[in-house]
């Protein structure tokens, strides 16, 4: 287990099964952003330049029962945000 899992393991703000999802690839996150499946701090995310922090929440829509009027979510909690050239 690296340092960084350990770390996320002992944090109570993480929900248990976290699960990291450093690898995603950006494809998928851009198709869930054009399929309207991406909220930023419970907002939909309309434009793909919108600037985040440490501390706002991303949530990926990944299910929907419209019947009951509700959202299944993956969501992710920024614990660090890098610069635009990826430093």
């Amino acid at each position: 287990m690296s340092e960084q899992e350990e770390e996320l393991e002992n944090d109570p703000s993480v929900v248990k099964d976290y699960k990291d999802l450093e690898k995603v690839v950006q494809n998928k996150v851009e198709d869930a952003f054009y399929k309207g499946e991406l909220r930023l701090n419970g907002e939909k995310l309309w434009k793909k330049s919108r600037m985040v922090k440490v501390g706002d929440t991303l949530d990926l829509l990944i299910g929907e029962d419209k019947e009951a009027e509700t959202e299944t979510v993956m969501r992710v909690l920024l614990k660090k945000v890098l610069e635009e050239n990826g430093k």
